[in-house]
């Protein structure tokens, strides 16, 4: 495995490229977090070399920051100085003024925000502002973020520090009414259907990330984005939608706060039901009849027993793959119940199984019958 783009020593760059107020604050984190770590008490060089932000070659005079300790804690003119394309963007268009496009927008030649680190903590406060959901308190007694409020952190990271900081158009965070945009260059190196199914993790910069990490903040590697894809699952909204482009190579990530069941029109004869991304699945009387005479059982009672409503699911999946979307909607029941209950427990009995379907594109959760042996 060759060296990571963020591991780049730049010898040419000293300690006074770097912002000290950012890497006090970042040294008072990592108090708050672990009081006992002993780097906290070292000096800046050496505790910045622990941290993978400040490199040496072996055998040489030769030393400076790393790129992922540039980039994290640098002030903005040596960063430019550095990486010539480095730019990041927060938009904000939830409430603006009258021929104005943005109600709040943070640049990284702002002061407040120029390097990785300020600009985190700047725009992770924007994201989640206006966010309802309980707080929960963990077994220290601190107060431990909801869901939503780490499914944001969490997408703001994975943009950071998945981002080519030398490739075009630069990291642009967008926050509007009822939908959150992370954009930054580069491809995610696996392809897209293993991203959402998580276990692997392709990191472009591996030192960033456990800069993070260090202080708190981030998942686990190859955890993240299916995190997030669940937390919005459990509020029953449109299904994120992640995406690569190319000329210039970049990596969107959409979140919509939008439920996928208001938007459900039915009558006797077409259910039209939103499934997850861009695209809705069209389920019909005259198209898949089967399915609907299958779900009518458990349509007509006020009450479904939870034993024929598990059997009447295994049937459904055994005719094809079906999301909780769809289950829910043939079925008439509470998909976050469905999820917790029945599913849950076909599954645990191996009479379900769950895999990706839709496009390559975008990928969505599907549930299989299996097999009798």
């Amino acid at each position: 495995m060759g060296q990571s783009q963020d591991s780049e020593l730049l010898p040419d760059f000293h300690l006074d490229d770097f912002n000290r107020a950012s890497i006090q604050s970042y040294r008072e984190r990592l108090a708050l977090r672990n009081p006992g770590n002993p780097w906290i008490e070292l000096e800046t060089k050496e505790f910045l070399y622990r941290l993978g932000a400040w490199g040496k070659v072996r055998g040489k005079s030769v030393e400076g920051p790393t790129l992922a300790g540039l980039l994290m804690f640098g002030k903005y003119p040596s960063i430019v100085e550095a990486v010539p394309a480095y730019f990041l963007d927060y938009r904000e268009a939830v409430a603006p003024q009258p021929g104005e496009r943005w109600s709040q927008r943070l640049v990284s030649n702002d002061t407040r925000t120029t390097n990785l680190y300020e600009f985190f903590f700047a725009v992770v406060q924007k994201l989640t502002t206006g966010i309802k959901e309980s707080l929960t308190i963990d077994g220290m007694g601190q107060q431990d973020d909801g869901l939503i409020h780490r499914a944001l952190r969490e997408a703001l990271v994975n943009t950071l520090v998945h981002a080519d900081y030398y490739g075009e158009q630069g990291i642009v965070i967008q926050k509007e009414q009822m939908t959150f945009r992370f954009a930054n260059p580069g491809r995610l190196g696996i392809p897209l259907a293993q991203a959402v199914r998580g276990g692997t993790s392709e990191r472009r910069n591996p030192r960033l990330y456990d800069l993070f990490r260090c202080i708190g903040i981030g998942e686990r590697p190859g955890s993240g984005v299916k995190n997030i894809y669940w937390v919005w699952q459990e509020q029953q909204w449109r299904e994120p939608e992640l995406v690569e482009q190319v000329h210039p190579d970049r990596t969107v990530l959409t979140l919509h706060q939008v439920s996928l069941f208001p938007e459900l029109r039915m009558n006797s004869n077409l259910h039209v039901l939103p499934v997850e991304g861009t695209t809705s699945a069209v389920l019909s009387l005259d198209q898949e009849p089967e399915l609907w005479r299958i779900a009518s059982g458990i349509q007509e009672e006020e009450w479904a027993n939870q034993q024929k409503l598990e059997a009447t699911i295994v049937e459904l999946c055994q005719q094809r793959a079906l999301s909780l979307p769809e289950l829910a909607v043939l079925l008439g029941q509470s998909p976050k119940e469905m999820r917790h209950v029945a599913l849950a427990k076909l599954l645990e009995e191996k009479k379900l199984r769950f895999s990706f379907g839709g496009s390559a594109s975008q990928p969505r959760l599907v549930y299989r019958a299996l097999e009798k042996e």
